[in-house]
């Protein structure tokens, strides 16, 4: 049985040297590195969880037993299911980034959208109150006419009588 080398079985210096070759950016962590690498091999038309990276990095297959076969397998699952883990767990968080992101730009435009409120109704408020104030003078000056007036009356009738 043939053994193949996928980018999950790779140290981060070796997928560094497969981002080179295809002029990738190569900084990062080694979850990032691989995501990136995947991603690319994908777009390349291979299959990551398959392809034998042995070809690119110019690796010799070593000689093995059939123990050692095993073995070598359960930690590639083992790896594996982690790294899947933890990219599935990497995919969320960045969801969950992208979705707080929103949600403060949604909280910033409906605090600017508040404070645009606030501003009309101040305005509304301050043209009430001048309206009004306007009208109080004006009753003010009709009532003030309307006392004089009857204090005239009252006080011809004092001298008539």
């Amino acid at each position: 049985m043939e053994n193949i080398i996928t980018i999950f079985d790779l140290k981060t210096l070796e997928l560094k040297q497969l981002l080179e070759i295809r002029g990738l950016d190569k900084t990062g962590i080694k979850l990032t590195l691989l995501n990136r690498l995947k991603e690319a091999m994908e777009k390349e038309g291979k299959f990551p969880e398959q392809y034998d990276c042995r070809i690119e990095l110019n690796v010799e297959e070593k000689e093995t037993t059939p123990a050692t076969e095993e073995v070598e397998t359960v930690v590639k699952e083992v790896l594996s299911a982690e790294t899947h883990t933890k990219m599935e767990m990497n995919d969320q968080l960045i969801m969950l980034l992208d979705y707080m992101k929103g949600m403060k730009e949604e909280q910033r435009r409906m605090g600017t959208k508040i404070e645009e409120e606030q501003r009309r109704m101040g305005t509304k408020i301050e043209e009430e109150q001048r309206r009004m104030g306007t009208k109080i003078e004006e009753e003010q000056k009709r009532m003030g006419t309307k006392i004089e007036e009857m204090g005239t009356k009252i006080e011809k009738k004092k001298k008539t009588r």
